[in-house]
């Protein structure tokens, strides 16, 4: 509703009070829609997005390493603040990071000149940007290298299925508190949140920490990502049960 000054959407309650349902991928948008209709609250429902079940290669067997890899995967909008990734990886010196995002959009160059200027010249920092690519391509990625994260800075989300994917593989997630994102990446637990609005220096400074922590310490992230994704993010579960309920 606050797309507009009005904070209105035309006919929104006249199309709920028909609907026998309504269904939410997570509990932020449902309490989001129970604050301006709470005489709806019993057609309500939550209904989450799911992956399918994912295997890692056989050659990948998760060992602390001297670089860290960290993904990020969505449009290069200024919604999804990329740019802040490249201001957190030029703050770094004492780590060695190789940074991947998949991806385009209008900000693309603007992303590739910045990383250039900023982070070529930087010996412990490696990039790779190969722009749009297709899914497959991306899972493949996940599926063969030692991804250590997937970073998320997006100002605005629902719940990111980049993270979803992610979590299949085993690979935590850092990720900033917005939209429901809190609800699939848990501080400490399967990955690392960051502020709503984190300045560079904070996500550099959550990246060094995760450089720090012991091989046990990062294989109890991986391991709890990929439960995450067991319980609740796994498609022919979640979506099993939507159609069933819709029967």
């Amino acid at each position: 509703f606050e797309a507009n000054l009005a904070h209105y959407l035309p006919f929104r309650k006249m199309i709920f009070t028909r609907l026998d349902a309504i269904f939410f991928i997570s509990n932020k948008g449902l309490n989001y829609y129970l604050r301006y209709f709470p005489e709806l609250q019993h057609k309500l429902h939550i209904s989450r997005l799911g992956v399918s079940k994912q295997e890692r290669s056989n050659s990948i067997a998760f060992k602390k390493q001297d670089k860290i890899t960290i993904v990020s995967c969505s449009h290069v909008l200024r919604i999804k603040r990329v740019q802040l990734i490249v201001e957190a990886l030029s703050e770094i010196s004492n780590t060695t990071i190789h940074w991947i995002h998949f991806g385009d959009g209008e900000l693309f160059d603007s992303l590739k000149s910045q990383s250039d200027l900023l982070l070529a010249s930087k010996p412990n920092i490696s990039f790779t940007l190969p722009g749009n690519v297709s899914n497959d391509i991306v899972l493949d990625y996940l599926r063969k290298e030692a991804v250590d994260l997937i970073l998320n800075v997006s100002s605005t989300e629902g719940i990111p299925v980049s993270i979803m994917e992610a979590m299949s593989f085993g690979i935590p997630a850092m990720a900033t508190n917005v939209g429901g994102t809190s609800e699939i990446v848990h501080d400490g637990e399967n990955g690392i949140i960051l502020s709503p609005n984190p300045t560079p220096k904070e996500i550099a400074d959550k990246l060094f920490a995760y450089s720090f922590m012991s091989e046990s310490e990062q294989q109890q992230l991986r391991n709890n990502a990929l439960k995450t994704w067991q319980l609740e993010y796994n498609s022919e579960d979640n979506y099993a049960h939507f159609i069933s309920r819709i029967v």
